[in-house]
């Protein structure tokens, strides 16, 4: 289970993406919670989810980026949409998210080989109090641990399982995989260092790295395209053009809060 906390938005950019991957048969809205007469409209727009968002995160004008956007993921089909859907419950109230009448979506992607969600809410509480995001990354893997039961260090040896799995043709490559999933990671005497929230998780031996890297990836086409996605998606996810010119809107490991 991945979980990526992905950019906060001044303008809830993040409906408009994944209501075009709906309009593009690669998702679809799963869950509609708190929207008030739009539930109840049977056709709406992007717009009107958009607004709604809008009029509902302006009770506290001082958080200049209001929107809250994560996406769970799993290891190929190891756990289905509505797993994940249970889980993100769960999650989000750890979090402080989800008390009624607080709005959220939840998408369904099928655009990849492994199960995905996204989330979508603001970062305003129903009583307009800002939901607290003080060390949000680090609170966030606390509450995977506990919901999951399990360590960190088996999260990332599951990660790095992951990883290898994709036919990548330099360490680079590899690395860049590793950022997707939520972690931060850089070379370093020969080993390839994995962090997150700080502290060092697991080192790689660069030569072991290399030795998994495949030299005849032009024979298989549907592998190099399907690599060149992953690393997109999250990058796509980014979609304004404020969050496009950020040096860092490709690390997942590294995305901003909410700001006052």
């Amino acid at each position: 289970m991945i979980a990526t906390i992905l950019p906060s938005s001044t303008n809830f950019h993040a409906v408009e993406y994944n209501e075009r991957k709906v309009a593009e048969g690669k998702a679809e809205l799963v869950e509609m919670l708190d929207f008030g007469y739009i539930s109840n409209m049977g056709e709406y727009s992007t717009e009107d989810l958009i607004t709604f968002l809008n009029d509902y995160s302006a009770q506290n004008t001082r958080i200049q980026k209001p929107q809250f956007h994560i996406a769970f993921s799993c290891k190929g089909h190891e756990m289905t949409h509505e797993q994940l859907v249970s889980f993100a419950r769960r999650y989000m109230k750890e979090m402080g998210y989800g008390q009624p009448p607080q709005p959220m979506l939840i998408y369904a992607h099928h655009d990849t080989d492994n199960n995905h969600i996204h989330v979508i809410t603001s970062r305003v509480a129903p009583d307009g109090q800002k939901i607290d995001n003080n060390h949000e990354r680090r609170r966030s893997q606390d509450v995977i641990n506990r919901l999951l039961e399990q360590s960190e260090n088996e999260r990332v040896g599951e990660s790095t399982e992951h990883a290898l799995q994709y036919s990548f043709t330099s360490v680079p490559q590899f690395m860049a995989i590793i950022e997707t999933l939520g972690y931060e990671c850089y070379k370093e005497d020969g080993d390839i260092v994995i962090k997150r929230a700080g502290m060092i998780q697991e080192k790689i031996s660069e030569a072991f790295i290399e030795s998994k890297c495949r030299k005849d990836y032009f024979q298989d086409q549907r592998r190099k395209y399907q690599l060149r996605a992953v690393i997109k998606k999250y990058r796509d996810m980014c979609s304004n053009k404020e969050e496009l010119q950020r040096p860092d809107a490709g690390t997942v490991s590294e995305q901003p809060t909410a700001q006052e």
